[in-house]
Parts: structure tokens; C-alpha cells; sequence
């Protein structure tokens, strides 16, 4: 079992709540899509791999993970916003807790979030996904990010995974050396939920699941430092294809190498003069399309709702603007490469004038939104 945090297991919940406003005030934005929201949360143990970070060293990789998916269901309940046994009674949510998701296939979209984050933040993005017919589904990964079990077990980040004052000035592969045991575990941690997920629409034991996912063509999303946690899976696993990295990137050899999957990379500016040169890398062998978005007033955690509950000023877009703009150009994204919608993501007049996408189509026939075009 991962080791617990006794000091103060849930300091950077409270740290986050510590400034936060009203649920009146600062409530999520309502998902914007024609469905109504579930959603389920489970423990999962890979019995296969060793937790080596954690005292005895023969514990199993223990993950907690919560889906999002569309639903029929009716219910004046709605889920508990937080980590699992330590809800946020300030903050409401627009999701069903437990109901089965609409009749499928529904894409999946995998959620990795940034280091030292519990996947709740991303509770806006994930409604607005799953009210747009997608199941989105979050991993939370124990020593890169924030872990709270329902035994009241808590795993804080690992200091291994702190970067050390300077690590960003350079050089680029002292970075990339420096994530890459993060980036290896989280990417086998998504591979697995994507093989547990499959176990369930073949045959989920209580019926909810059963032949509602396509797991044929998933999608990744990731922030920050789940943005080489994603980009990593997706090098592994072929069923990724298309991945959207926020403030992140995907590790080195997946950059050099070349992704199957589409790609796009939303940078803000700050992160764009040190994050570019890396993100080029992806190019010259890609085998689909790659994208690089910018975008006018975003800050790091833009896409988190941080921004909104905690009061975080330092981003000069209005956080709740943030979030529903964060939403449209993942689920746009999405649509194309998993839905083969036909607008296509870089068209410029879906987007405000604070959003610039330089695009690199794909040199070949690999595109993958064709094969979803011809899958359908």
C-alpha cells in the first residue's frame, strides 16, 4: 500500500480552499452540451507492477479514478466536489453521482494532471467533456500528483519530482531526464486504466459500462507535467490518437521520434518562450497533424479551477472565461480527431482573437481523423 502523509495529509486541499469564494459566487461553469452529467469514481491496483516508492517496496501501483460520462438519468443529488472522502461542501457540482452513462460507444478521453494536482481540478473541463458525449476519465497517479484513498490514506508528491531551482533555464535535456521516471510511471498508469476500462465494457459486473466505450480511438489530455505523462502513453499505446498536452510536453524520444497521434500543445506566454523550441521537435517526424496554440492571457493553471476558487489573480483572463474557452478547444479537438467533425480545429473563425493555432498537417495518409472518418 503507498505510504501516508501524516504530517498534514490534505494541507494542499486546504491551501487551495484557503481563499475561496462562495459555491454562489464561484460556482463551475455549467457544462455547455446537450447532455446531463455522471459520475463514478474507483480504486484500482496493478497487480502486475511494483510501487517502488513506497516502504515495503513489494506494494502494488494503487491509483484512484474518476469518470465523467453523458446520462439519461434524472436525480436532484448531484456528486461531492473533491477528493475521495474529503468533499468541498462550498462548491457545487452539475454531476449525477453513480448513474449509467447514455448508450455508446462513447469516445474516451484520458485526463493526467499536472505534478503535485488531485484530478478534482479538472472537474469543469471533464463536465464539459461529458456533456458533449465523451467519457472523460482522470488517473490519479500516486508521487507525481496528489492521491487520496477511500481508507483515508493519503500519498502527497513525491520531493523526487520537484524540480530544482534553475532545472528550466536549461539544459532542455536536463529537463527531460529529470521527468522522465514521472512520465514512464504515469503513461504505464493511463495504459492501465485503458486496459481496466476495457475489461469493464466487455463485461462490467454491474451492467453500467457494457458495451457503451470505444476504446478503439481514445484521446489524452494532459497539463503540465501530464502533458509528457500523456504524450508518453501515447508513444506506447496506439490506441491514443490524439493528444492534447496544456502547458506540457511529451518526453524527448516521443518528440524526436515522431507521434501517430495527432497532437496539439496549448502554450500561455510565459511558458512559450522556454516550452517552443521542444515543442518543435514534434514536427519534422510527425505522422499526423500537430498543432501549437497560444493563447492571450492564460496563465498556467488556466485550465484548472483553481483560478475560480481560489481567487487566483495572477492570470489576466477572467478564470470562469478561462475554463469555457479551455472547454471549447478540447472538445473541438476532440471532435475532429476522435468524431471526424468536419470543421476543422485551426479554423479561424471559431476562435477569438486571442487564440492563435499554427498548424503542421500531416505529411501522409495517417491521418487519423480519416481512419475515424472511415471507422464510422
Amino acid at each position: 500500500m503507498p505510504s501516508v502523509n501524516h504530517t498534514n495529509p490534505f494541507a494542499l486541499m486546504l491551501l487551495m480552499a484557503a481563499a475561496a469564494k462562495s459555491a454562489a459566487a464561484a460556482g463551475l461553469p455549467a457544462p455547455d452540451g446537450p447532455h446531463a452529467v455522471g459520475t463514478t469514481v474507483w480504486h484500482m491496483i496493478d497487480e502486475r507492477r511494483e510501487d517502488t516508492r513506497t516502504e515495503p517496496a513489494w506494494d502494488r501501483r494503487e491509483l484512484m479514478v474518476r469518470a465523467w460520462s453523458p446520462t439519461a438519468a434524472v436525480s436532484s443529488q448531484r456528486a461531492a466536489y473533491g477528493p475521495v472522502g474529503r468533499p468541498r461542501p462550498d462548491v457545487a457540482t452539475h454531476s449525477l453521482p453513480g448513474p449509467a452513462p447514455t448508450p455508446g460507444p462513447l469516445p474516451v478521453v484520458l485526463i493526467a494532471p499536472g505534478r503535485g494536482l488531485p484530478s478534482h481540478v479538472y472537474w469543469s473541463l471533464a463536465e464539459t467533456l461529458a456533456s458533449h458525449g465523451y467519457m472523460a476519465v482522470a488517473v490519479d497517479s500516486p508521487h507525481s500528483g496528489s492521491v487520496s484513498f477511500p481508507d483515508g490514506r493519503f500519498v502527497a508528491p513525491s520531493p523526487d519530482f520537484k524540480p530544482p531551482p534553475g532545472l528550466f533555464a536549461g539544459p532542455h535535456a536536463a529537463v527531460d531526464a529529470f521527468f522522465e521516471p514521472a512520465a514512464r510511471d504515469g503513461a504505464a498508469d493511463l495504459v492501465f486504466v485503458l486496459d481496466r476500462l476495457g475489461e469493464l465494457h466487455r463485461h462490467d459486473p454491474a451492467g453500467r459500462f457494457r458495451g457503451r466505450l470505444a476504446l478503439d480511438r481514445v484521446g489524452a489530455f494532459g497539463h503540465s507535467l501530464g502533458g509528457r505523462i500523456a504524450g508518453a502513453a501515447a508513444a506506447m499505446d496506439d490506441r491514443i490518437v490524439a493528444l492534447l498536452a496544456v502547458e506540457g510536453i511529451a518526453p524527448r524520444a516521443a518528440r524526436r521520434g515522431g507521434l501517430d497521434a495527432a497532437v496539439a500543445v496549448v502554450l500561455s506566454a510565459g511558458v512559450y518562450p522556454h516550452a517552443i523550441d521542444n515543442v518543435r521537435e514534434l514536427i519534422p517526424n510527425r505522422r499526423s497533424d500537430v498543432f501549437i496554440v497560444t493563447v492571450e492571457g492564460f496563465g498556467h493553471n488556466s485550465v484548472t479551477d483553481l483560478p475560480l476558487l481560489g481567487d487566483d489573480d495572477r492570470y489576466p483572463t477572467d478564470a470562469r472565461d478561462a475554463l469555457l474557452l479551455s472547454g471549447r478547444l478540447t472538445t473541438s479537438f476532440f471532435d475532429h480527431y476522435l468524431r471526424a467533425a468536419e470543421l476543422p480545429f485551426d479554423e479561424p473563425s471559431r476562435w477569438p482573437a486571442g487564440v492563435r493555432i499554427e498548424a503542421h498537417p500531416s505529411p501522409g495518409d495517417g491521418d487519423v481523423r480519416e481512419r475515424a472518418a472511415r471507422e464510422r
